[in-house]
C-alpha cells in the first residue's frame, strides 16, 4: 500500500510541470548560488559603495584604509610594486611584512575604479566567495540547492565571518571566505581522484597565503589534512593504493598553491626571519586575547555581554578585553544543528560535530590544556596569536550542520505527504521541538535569575541587560522549536502546504535572525569628512616646512598612527604587527621617544598636545604652535647620514645595544663579524680632510647619496636595516650593506662615489619567478582537463 501511494506520488511529480527558473537552478546551481551570494554580500554593504560612505571599522581607519591608499598611489604612480615604506618604524618591507597584499585578484579593482568603491568591493567579494564556497562545500557533503542557498546566506550572515568587517579585519575575511572552498575541494578529492579538485584547492590556498593571513591558511590546511585523513580512513572500500593517489593529489595541490602564492609568501618567509616574531610567540602572548568559555554563550544570544561599539547603551564588560565583533549565528540556527545532529543518519555530521567541538576547544586558549599541547608539539602553531581566530572553523561547522538539518526535515516533510516516516526517527523531531519550546519558555520566564548565574560579580545594569538579550534570544528560540514543531504536525484535516511552510519559515528564521543582529556591527561613516581628515593635517606640513633636510620625521601624539606615510613624514612607530626584530630591539631598549633613539634615527620633530611637553624636554624647544599640537625640534638634531673611519666594533648584539644608550655624536656601532669586518681586520687611516656624505635623492626603498673618502669608510643610514638592500655607484661597483647602530643600514665604502641604495630583495624575484611558473602549470592543468573533457564528449 505504501509502495503504491509512493509510486503514485513519484508518478504525480514527474508530469508536474517545472518553472523555467527551477529547470534553469537544477541545470546550474553553483551558478545560482553565486549571483545569490553576491546580491546578499551587495545588498549587506550597498550603502558604502560610492563617495557618501565608507566602511567603518576598527583596523579600516587605523590601518587598512591608510595603507592600501598608500600603496596603491605608488603604484599607479610609479608604474611598479612598493616594497618598502620609508614612513613607518623608519622602514618596513610592505611585502614581506604582509602590511599590503597587491597580488590578491580583487585588488586589481583599486586600478580600475573610485578607491572608496574599491575598498568596499574588497569586501563583498570577499562575503559572496564565502557565501559561495560553503554552498560548494555544502553540494558536496550531499546537500541539493536549497541546502546550498541556506549554507551560502548563513555562512555570510554568521557573526565570526560578517562582523570582522566591524574589526576592520580586511585580510582575514579575504583568507576566511576561501576556507569552505578548500574543504569542499579536499572532500571532492575525498570520493575519488578528482583532477579539478585539486587544481581547486590549489587557488583556495593560493588566494588564502595572496590575502596574506598566514594563520588562517595554516588552520585551513590543519583541518583539510584532518579531513582528508579521517575520511580516507573510514572510507569504504577505499584501496591502500587509492588512498596513496588521494594523498599525492593533495600535497601536490598544496604546492601548486603555495607556488601560486610565491610572490608573497617568499619575501614573507624571509622577514619572518627578521621580525619581531621570529622566534615565534610568547605562549602569554599568544593566549592573551583567549576566548572566555562563559562567552561561548554569544553563539546563541547576541551581545549578552554587551558590546565596545561607538555609542553603545551599555559598554562591554566580559572578559575578553573588548567586543568589537560577535560570535553570534542565533538559537533558531542552533535549533536546525540539532536536527543534523541527532536526526539525520549522514556519517558527515560527526566530523563536522568534532570540527566544531575541537575549533572551541583551541579558541578558548589557556582555559584547557588543549592549546599548550598544540603550542608546545605542533609544528608551527606558536608562530601565531590569538587563539580566537580559530573560531572560525566552527562557524562553518555550524552552518553545514544546519544546512543538513534543513534538508533533512525537507526530505521528510516531501515524504510524509503520504504518511510514510520510517526513513528518520520523527518522534526524536518532536522531543527537540517540544524540549526547545520548554526550554525557551523557562528563560523567558527565568531570564532575571539566568542572568544572575551567567554574570554573577556584575553591577544590576549589566545583569538587567543580559536578562534581556537573555529574553530576547528564548523569544527567537521559542519561535523556531514552535515552527520545528508545527512541520512535523500529521492531523488528519491539517492543510497539505501548512508542514513545508513551517519548514520555510523556520529556515527564513535562521537566517533573518543573526541578520538582525549581526547587522548592527556593520558602520557606515560619512566619507568626505573622513578624507578632508587624511589629507588636511596641518602639523605634518608645519615640521615640513620646518624640516632642513629629508627625510621628515615626526614624534607624535598618538604613537599607534600611519597617516603621516599619506604626507611623506615618516614615525619612529605605527600600527602593524610585523616590525624588524633589530629595530624592535632598539625602540624596547632606548624608548621611542627618547631623545638618544630620536636622534639616532633622525626623528628631529615632535607634535605633541599643547599640555605637554616632550619626555626629555631639556633635549628639545618648542617652534610652533599648529592647534590642537605644539610643535618641538631636537636642539642637537640627527642626521640621515652618518660617516666614520673609527668605527667601534663590539661582540654580540645585547653588547650593541648597552653601548648604544652611551652613545655620542655620529659615533658608528658594527657588530663584529666574519673575517672581513671586525677591529683586528679594521685599520683606520687618515687622510687630508675628515670623510663626508651628502644626501642627493630620497624616496621609499631608494637612497642616493654622494660620499667622498680616500679610505676605508663605514656609512650609517637612519634606515631600518634588513636583508635585500643592494648598494651600487654608477659604475655598477657594488659595496657591502650590513647593520650599524644595531638596527641601521650601514655601507663600506673606500673611494668618493655617488652610491644608490635600493631596497630589491633576492626573495621577491624568485617569488615572482615562483609564481610565474605556478601560474604556468595550473594553466596547463586547466587545458588539459578541458581537451579531456572535449575528447571525451567527442567519443561518446
Amino acid at each position: 500500500m505504501h509502495d503504491a501511494r509512493k509510486n503514485a506520488h513519484a508518478e504525480e511529480s514527474q508530469h508536474q510541470p517545472v518553472p523555467p527558473f527551477g529547470s534553469f537552478a537544477a541545470r546550474h546551481p553553483q551558478l545560482v548560488v553565486a549571483l545569490v551570494s553576491f546580491a546578499a554580500a551587495a545588498a549587506l554593504l550597498a550603502p558604502a559603495l560610492g563617495t557618501k560612505n565608507f566602511l567603518y571599522g576598527t583596523d579600516t581607519v587605523a590601518h587598512d584604509y591608510v595603507l592600501l591608499l598608500y600603496g596603491w598611489r605608488r603604484i599607479l604612480s610609479e608604474g611598479r610594486i612598493p616594497l618598502w615604506c620609508s614612513h613607518l618604524f623608519c622602514g618596513l618591507p610592505l611585502l614581506g611584512s604582509f602590511a599590503f597584499c597587491p597580488f590578491y585578484p580583487t585588488q586589481a579593482l583599486f586600478a580600475l575604479l573610485p578607491f572608496n568603491t574599491a575598498f568596499t568591493l574588497q569586501y563583498l567579494l570577499a562575503l559572496a566567495v564565502g557565501g559561495w564556497g560553503c554552498a560548494l562545500w555544502a553540494r558536496t557533503l550531499g546537500r541539493g540547492l536549497r541546502g546550498m542557498l541556506f549554507a551560502a546566506v548563513a555562512f555570510q550572515l554568521s557573526g565570526h565571518f560578517l562582523t570582522l568587517v566591524h574589526a576592520g579585519h580586511l585580510q582575514k575575511v579575504m583568507a576566511i571566505a576561501w576556507a569552505p572552498v578548500a574543504l569542499a575541494c579536499v572532500t571532492k578529492l575525498q570520493r575519488a581522484t578528482v583532477p579539478q579538485a585539486a587544481l581547486g584547492f590549489s587557488v583556495a590556498v593560493a588566494m588564502q597565503l595572496l590575502a596574506s593571513h598566514s594563520q588562517i591558511a595554516y588552520a585551513t590546511l590543519l583541518i583539510s589534512t584532518l579531513w582528508l585523513l579521517f575520511s580516507t580512513v573510514f572510507a569504504a572500500r577505499a584501496s591502500l593504493a587509492e588512498a596513496i593517489r588521494r594523498v599525492l593529489w593533495f600535497v601536490g595541490a598544496l604546492g601548486i598553491g603555495v607556488g601560486l602564492s610565491a610572490v608573497q609568501v617568499i619575501p614573507g618567509l624571509e622577514m619572518a626571519g627578521q621580525s619581531n616574531r621570529a622566534g615565534g610567540v610568547d605562549f602569554t602572548e599568544a593566549t592573551a586575547t583567549s576566548y572566555p568559555p562563559r562567552e561561548i554563550l554569544e553563539y546563541g544570544f547576541s551581545r549578552i555581554f554587551g558590546d565596545t561599539i561607538h555609542g553603545t547603551p551599555t559598554p562591554y564588560f566580559g572578559e575578553w578585553g573588548e567586543r568589537i565583533v560577535s560570535d553570534f549565528v542565533g538559537l533558531p540556527l542552533l535549533l536546525l544543528v540539532a536536527i543534523g545532529l541527532l536526526i539525520s543518519s549522514r556519517r558527515e555530521r560527526w566530523p563536522l560535530a568534532l570540527l566544531c567541538a575541537g575549533s572551541l576547544l583551541v579558541g578558548v586558549g589557556h582555559y584547557t590544556p588543549v592549546y599548550r599541547l598544540l603550542y608546545d608539539h605542533l609544528p608551527g602553531f606558536s608562530k601565531f596569536r590569538s587563539p580566537g581566530t580559530y573560531m572560525f572553523v566552527a562557524d562553518m561547522a555550524l552552518v553545514q550542520l544546519a544546512a543538513l538539518g534543513v534538508e533533512t526535515l525537507r526530505k521528510e516533510v516531501s515524504v510524509g505527504r503520504d504518511g510514510e516516516h520510517e526513513r528518520i526517527p520523527w518522534l526524536r523531531t518532536r522531543w527537540v521541538a517540544a524540549l526547545g519550546v520548554f526550554a525557551g519558555v523557562f528563560v523567558l520566564l527565568a531570564a532575571q535569575h539566568v542572568a544572575r548565574l551567567v554574570v554573577p560579580e556584575s553591577t544590576p545594569v549589566h545583569v538587567s541587560l543580559a536578562a534581556e538579550r537573555l529574553r530576547l534570544g528564548a523569544v527567537e528560540g521559542t519561535l523556531a522549536a514552535l515552527l520545528l514543531g508545527l512541520a512535523t504536525l500529521r492531523l488528519q484535516h491539517l492543510p497539505r502546504w501548512m508542514p513545508s511552510s513551517a519548514l520555510n519559515l523556520l529556515a527564513l528564521t535562521a537566517l533573518l535572525v543573526p541578520w538582525a543582529h549581526n547587522r548592527y556591527f556593520l558602520r557606515f561613516e560619512p566619507l568626505p569628512p573622513y578624507m578632508e581628515y587624511l589629507q588636511r593635517q596641518p602639523h605634518y606640513a608645519a615640521a615640513k616646512r620646518l624640516a632642513q633636510e629629508r627625510p621628515v620625521r615626526l614624534l607624535q601624539e598618538n604613537a599607534l598612527k600611519n597617516d603621516g606615510v599619506l604626507h611623506d613624514v615618516g614615525v619612529p612607530t605605527g600600527y602593524h604587527p610585523v616590525i624588524p626584530a633589530r629595530y624592535g630591539a632598539v625602540l624596547e631598549s632606548l624608548g621611542y621617544d627618547s631623545a638618544t633613539f630620536c636622534r639616532l634615527f633622525a626623528v628631529n620633530f615632535a607634535a605633541l598636545d599643547a599640555s605637554r611637553s616632550p619626555r626629555e624636554s631639556a633635549a628639545w624647544r618648542a617652534c610652533a604652535t599648529v592647534p590642537p599640537y605644539k610643535i618641538w625640534e631636537l636642539r642637537e638634531p640627527g642626521h640621515y647620514l652618518t660617516v666614520t673611519t673609527s668605527p667601534v666594533f663590539i661582540a654580540g648584539r645585547s653588547r650593541a645595544l648597552v653601548r648604544l644608550k652611551e652613545r655620542r655624536g655620529s659615533e658608528v656601532i658594527v657588530e663584529e663579524r666574519g673575517s672581513d669586518l671586525n677591529s683586528r681586520a679594521w685599520r683606520s687611516q687618515a687622510q687630508a680632510a675628515p670623510p663626508t656624505a651628502r644626501l642627493i635623492g630620497f624616496s621609499a626603498g631608494r637612497i642616493e647619496f654622494d660620499v667622498f673618502t680616500s679610505v676605508p669608510t663605514v656609512v650609517g643610514l637612519a634606515e631600518s636595516f634588513v636583508s635585500g638592500w643592494q648598494a651600487t655607484d654608477q659604475t655598477g661597483r657594488r659595496y657591502p650593506v650590513f647593520p650599524v647602530n644595531v638596527a641601521q643600514c650601514g655601507i663600506l665604502a673606500d673611494r668618493s662615489a655617488r652610491i644608490t641604495l635600493e631596497y630589491a630583495p633576492f626573495s621577491y624575484r624568485i617569488g615572482a619567478f615562483g609564481t610565474l611558473t605556478s601560474l604556468a602549470i595550473l594553466v596547463f592543468g586547466v587545458f588539459a582537463l578541458l581537451l579531456r573533457r572535449g575528447l571525451g564528449g567527442r567519443r561518446s
